[in-house]
């Protein structure tokens, strides 16, 4: 008798966890969610690009080491996050993409040319912003 009730509830527990699993079938991670297509809205204009300014001059440094560079565009109401991009040459190929929540950043580069651009993004938008324009500027130290 002991060992049929022992079954029993088994087998119990087993149907129960099969009905509660087939409940959860549409459960995503909240990281996935996507609202309907017909609860968002068209994103703002692309951001407009601040600093640095585009190649006005150089961006100097005083002693050997990286040069630290202040990035800032005007921001996008209703984004979560900005992508911003810089590339290395005009071909614009394998940009290293910061993904950045406030509309600003400071990056340490060596002497080098950078090309930069950045566009906002919200889970409210049916898409990301346009780009922005690309601008770019060079890095180097003075040579004494």
């Amino acid at each position: 008798m002991k060992v049929f009730k022992t079954i029993l509830k088994t087998l119990l527990l087993i149907v129960g966890l099969a009905m509660f699993s087939s409940l959860q079938t549409g459960c995503k991670d909240p990281d996935e969610y996507a609202p309907y297509q017909d609860s968002l809205i068209s994103p703002p204009a692309a951001p407009q690009l601040l600093n640095p300014p585009d190649d006005t001059g150089w961006v100097y440094i005083e002693a050997l080491g990286p040069v630290i560079v202040d990035f800032e565009w005007t921001p996008a109401q209703g984004a979560e996050y900005y992508e911003l991009h810089l590339y290395a040459d005009t071909t614009y190929i394998d940009p290293v993409t910061y993904k950045v929540s406030d509309n600003a950043v400071t990056i340490a580069f060596l002497p080098r040319r950078v090309y930069w651009r950045v566009r906002a993004s919200s889970s409210r938008w049916t898409w990301f912003t346009d780009w922005s324009e690309i601008r770019y500027f060079r890095v180097w130290w003075p040579v004494e």
